[in-house]
């Protein structure tokens, strides 16, 4: 070897010593330094990071006044990371038997019934899953999936012959009988005590091969299905039971040694305020089913560590109205706790790690005084017309609608439905609804349709006046029959002479207007009503219907023509025209502020939780002008108001509400408020009339609109005193500008009861 290969070498050596000398010294200082961590860190077997649940936020009405709330309730949760597999069934059934003994129900969303002889039942969402997770056809019977699902569950009941056959099978000893097979067995594990009774139930943990009863299996299937259509997972406890006792709650306490990974854990849960005020305005929150879930996650919504604040198919979301359309601002940002194990999989410790932030809390323009006020006097109502009318004149009356506009803003100041539901008894009562007619569930206000007869002539007037088809002072003759046409002479409710618009809409004269009908035609009045918000969606925050205007593409549809004739009745508010009370009381609105149409909104800010800062607020936005002449909008405004009175002019068609001198219908409080209106009778088609009022006040200086309609109520002024009495909240109740007349005014009627106030 060369001298300078031989150095070579050398040095290469030395490297070499040094990088290893390097790592022991690294190594012994880590060991000095860091070793109580890193031994630690050795105990520690993992850590799961599951999901905490964050307070929804609450609805209030415009005043601040709360709809709904939270409290708090205790649930009976299971986690997996406190027991095995092989312990799950023989667990729940102990804690089955613990909930029997306290009478608490637990989740069981098997749609199949709890007692023999077993049937599917009706939920067919639940149905559709069940055969899918099962791939059933559409023949299967509920025995074929409980067949199915003892399989998947290992809930089959096993003799002792059956755990002995797994026994000899697994081990090659399948010619030793019973008796020689636990011999065996006592030899191989060298427990020559243990009894043949021991030895049998450790085999059936082992092999997970437990003796179950028809209706245990038919509970455990229920439960353990449910656990996985809520996807039960280490990091995803499953809720077994909800809203338990405090009795409950303490007996798990005491047994939590036998009862491991269940514990009564305290989350918010949703609470209504006001019983059936604004039910189908506000809506429900519910549990998410499986078709929402997946829909959650085709939109990435759904839980994962990377989305804490995600939906886990365990939680609720809205159902229905302004849950379901705000829920992203309603749902808070759901925070993160993180459990650590032990090698052995014992839990060791439970962290905090990402705090859960409440949702916002959303302000409608609602007022709960005149939302109650409007639901009580349209149920009083129906009721007096029920009890005091005579047949088929509002005796039949069942159901009906109000809807109040504050005409500055668009904002609703109230929306009823009769008949309404408890929001707080919704799902106990949910079967019974679902089957009772006219149904409670449907918002009428929003999605039902309705031909809104002779409200709809201020419309035909404000097309006639703005065209120049007639002046305000130009008069049609009144004979009681139209006899234009030879064919088609439909007739009016009485004789008027020569009349103008303006006493046309006073007596709601079908003459008049059926002349306006074929003077302008079908197409001149569509455009006028579209304009003023009729025959198509508002764009309110929760669904509803478009409705229709007549029209030959309407007749069209349903394959018939369009004749002359349709002109006529299209003009006084029959036909096809369908509108709902939503569109009649903007419509209402439209024509109190001359033109200016707005948009129409329940949603007025959305707050932080505690309503500390705003984080929006709806600004008040016109959709559509109608630049029409004063005198136009001067004229219809007259009429209306000459058809709520009894005075110089006439007898109106609604003076019976409203009183026979202009103005004076509260007069007692010192305040006059000049009230302009309309009534409509139509039609049905089934012999019965729907009773439909419109109007707004004051008539000067208009700052509500409100819409009522009335299911079989029969004539129009017989909906009249549903808007007076919302009116009378509105300008004279615990919120209104008048309040304080109002009260004086019943203490000087008993001033007895005053002072003792």
């Amino acid at each position: 070897m060369y001298p300078t290969e031989k150095k070579r070498y050398v040095l290469l050596g030395a490297a070499v010593g040094a990088i290893f000398l390097f790592f022991v010294v690294v190594m012994m200082l880590t060991q000095l330094r860091d070793g109580e961590e890193y031994a630690r860190q050795a105990a520690t077997g993992a850590s799961i990071t599951q999901q905490t649940s964050a307070a929804r936020g609450e609805i209030v009405d415009a005043t601040g006044k709360a709809f709904t709330g939270n409290t708090t309730i205790c649930n009976i949760t299971i986690d997996s990371n406190y027991f095995t597999e092989q312990e799950l069934n023989p667990l729940l059934l102990s804690l089955m038997d613990l909930c029997r003994n306290y009478g608490c129900e637990w989740r069981d969303e098997l749609p199949i019934t709890r007692e023999a002889p077993y049937a599917f039942t009706e939920d067919e969402a639940a149905l559709r899953a069940l055969r899918s997770k099962l791939q059933l056809s559409d023949a299967a019977t509920p025995e074929d999936a409980l067949y199915w699902l003892r399989d998947l569950y290992n809930l089959n009941d096993y003799t002792d012959t059956d755990v002995l056959d797994r026994l000899r099978s697994r081990n090659k000893i399948e010619e030793l009988t019973d008796g020689k097979a636990l011999d065996w067995l006592r030899n191989y594990r060298q427990t020559p005590d243990a009894t043949d009774e021991e030895l049998i139930a450790s085999l059936r943990t082992q092999y997970r091969m437990y003796r179950y009863t028809e209706e245990e299996q038919r509970l455990l299937a229920g439960i353990r299905y449910t656990m996985t259509q809520s996807e039960f997972t280490s990091y995803n406890p499953y809720t077994f039971a909800t809203d338990i006792s405090d009795a409950l709650l303490a007996a798990l306490k005491e047994q939590s040694s036998q009862l491991p990974g269940v514990d009564g854990s305290t989350v918010p849960v949703r609470t209504y305020l006001t019983g059936s005020l604004a039910s189908h305005v506000l809506g429900v929150t519910g549990s998410i089913s499986a078709e929402e879930y997946n829909k959650l996650k085709e939109a990435e919504k759904t839980y994962s560590l990377s989305n804490p604040s995600g939906y886990r198919i365990s939680d609720t979301l809205g159902k229905s109205g302004i849950e379901r359309v705000m829920e992203d601002e309603l749902r808070g940002q759901n925070g993160l706790r993180t459990v650590v194990q032990d090698q052995d999989g014992n839990v060791i410790r439970v962290e905090e790690t990402v705090e859960a932030v409440p949702g916002h809390t959303v302000q409608l323009t609602l007022v709960q005084s005149v939302q109650a006020a409007a639901q009580k006097a349209l149920a009083d109502r129906i009721s007096y017309l029920n009890n005091n009318a005579p047949a088929t004149r509002g005796k039949e009356a069942e159901a009906g609608a109000v809807v109040a506009i504050d005409v500055k803003t668009g904002g609703v100041i109230a929306m009823a439905s009769f008949p309404d539901y408890s929001l707080e008894e919704y799902y106990q009562t949910y079967s019974d609804m679902v089957q009772q007619s006219p149904s409670p569930l449907l918002n009428r206000a929003t999605q039902g349709l309705y031909t809104v007869g002779s409200t709809y002539k201020p419309a035909v007037s404000l097309a006639a006046l703005d065209t120049g088809t007639v002046t305000a002072s130009d008069r049609v003759s009144c004979t009681g029959r139209y006899t234009y046409y030879r064919d088609y002479q439909p007739v009016c409710e009485g004789v008027h002479g020569p009349i103008n618009v303006i006493d046309a809409l006073r007596v709601s004269c079908n003459i008049f207007f059926y002349d306006m009908g074929r003077r302008m035609g079908i197409e001149t009045i569509n455009e006028y009503s579209y304009a003023l918000g009729l025959g198509h969606a508002t764009g309110i925050e929760i669904p509803e219907l478009a409705g229709q205007l007549s029209s030959p593409e309407t007749r069209a549809a349903i394959g018939e023509d369009w004749y002359d004739s349709y002109d006529l009745q299209s003009a006084i508010g029959q036909l096809d025209n369908q509108f709902t009370i939503l569109q009649m009381a903007s419509y209402t609105a439209t024509l109190a502020s001359r033109g200016q149409r707005m948009q129409v909104h329940l949603v007025d800010k959305i707050w932080d939780y505690n309503m500390q800062n705003v984080l929006y607020e709806a600004q008040p936005t016109v959709v559509e002008t109608i630049d029409a002449d004063d005198s136009t909008w001067a004229a219809i405004q007259e009429g209306m108001t000459r058809s709520c009175y009894n005075d110089n002019y006439g007898r109106g068609t609604s003076y019976g509400t409203w009183g026979s001198t202009r103005g004076r219908t509260w007069s007692m409080y010192g305040v006059d408020i000049v009230v302009a209106g309309k009534t409509g009778s139509p039609q049905r088609g089934d012999g019965l009339v729907n009773s439909c009022f419109i109007c707004y006040a004051p008539a000067d200086d208009p700052q509500i609109a409100v819409a009522v309609i009335i299911e079989k109520g029969y004539e129009g002024d017989r909906a009249a005193p549903v808007a007076k009495a919302v009116l009378e909240e509105y300008f004279f109740g615990e919120d209104g500008i008048y309040h304080q007349n109002k009260a004086d005014y019943l203490a000087r009627q008993n001033p007895t009861q005053s002072e003792a106030e």
